[in-house]
């Protein structure tokens, strides 16, 4: 059993909208019933699936259940899981768990400041860290015992879509290289694996100064463990900042494209390979 830790702000809880009451007259939006509509998705991705397994923790939330629309910021959205969860439930014979925990309007300078980074560890993430730690000692036992029993599990990774509410705050931007890398290294830590894939996605901020520190921080990650970390690069899907939007919210086709590219990276890296793939 592959299990992700999934985080960030609200790209990350998702504002894919399911229906057009949702999606809003926001330039850009379109929901995924509007696809199905089109032709454009089928409507089988509205049917949950039997072998993707998510928890989003919080109030408000869809309780944890087989991945189908709807773990989203609210019920009435979903967000990268559902692409992501969708291309690797293909691809992979034994199930796919996603643990999200995502706050939006959130800073990793601040609110997921890592504690390696100094300066005081955010409560985002000791929320996150300890919240996955309960899951994986409890929730997950209790929801898949025989799939447990019979092969265990595999953190297969962890995937951070944040980095848009920094450019905000004074010198975030400037520390967000080094907070990055303090952030991967200070997970892999605190679930005990230490070469863990750290999966970068993207934000869709047009800041060339935030988007190259992500890029600089993907590279300091690969020097000090070559092949263990990987960007998911999303720019086309945001061609000019909308007036009133925010990035990818209240466009089902850019957060389906979102995951998909996500779960595409995953396996062309490699890191899911082995006898039961």
């Amino acid at each position: 059993m592959r299990v992700f830790l999934m985080a960030g702000q609200s790209n990350m809880e998702g504002y894919g909208p399911l229906n057009d009451r949702e999606a809003g007259d926001w330039e850009g939006s379109i929901s995924l019933n509007a696809l199905i509509t089109a032709g454009m998705e089928a409507v089988a991705i509205l049917d949950p699936r039997d072998d993707v397994y998510v928890e989003f923790g919080g109030d408000g939330h869809t309780p944890p259940g087989m991945l189908r629309p709807g773990f989203g910021a609210t019920p009435y959205f979903f967000g990268p899981e559902l692409g992501m969860g969708e291309v690797l439930g293909e691809a992979l014979i034994e199930p796919i768990v996603m643990f999200k925990s995502a706050t939006g309007g959130t800073t990793l300078g601040g609110d997921w400041r890592p504690p390696s980074a100094g300066g005081g560890t955010g409560r985002l993430y000791d929320a996150m860290t300890t919240s996955f730690r309960d899951f994986m000692e409890g929730d997950l036992a209790l929801t898949f015992p025989a799939a447990l029993e019979a092969g265990g599990y595999e953190l297969a990774g962890f995937v951070w879509l944040q980095g848009w509410n920094d450019q905000f705050e004074d010198g975030f931007v400037g520390q967000y290289e080094d907070n990055l890398v303090a952030l991967v290294n200070d997970v892999r830590a605190a679930v005990g694996v230490p070469d863990l894939p750290a999966i970068i996605v993207e934000g869709p901020t047009l800041q060339e100064e935030l988007r190259a520190a992500r890029r600089a921080a993907i590279a300091r990650l690969e020097l000090e463990q070559p092949g263990r970390s990987l960007y998911v690069a999303t720019e086309d899907l945001v061609e000019e900042e909308i007036p009133g939007n925010f990035h990818f919210h209240f466009n089902a086709h850019a957060y389906l494209e979102v995951g998909r590219r996500t779960a595409r990276a995953i396996l062309e890296a490699g890191y899911l390979d082995g006898p039961e793939s």
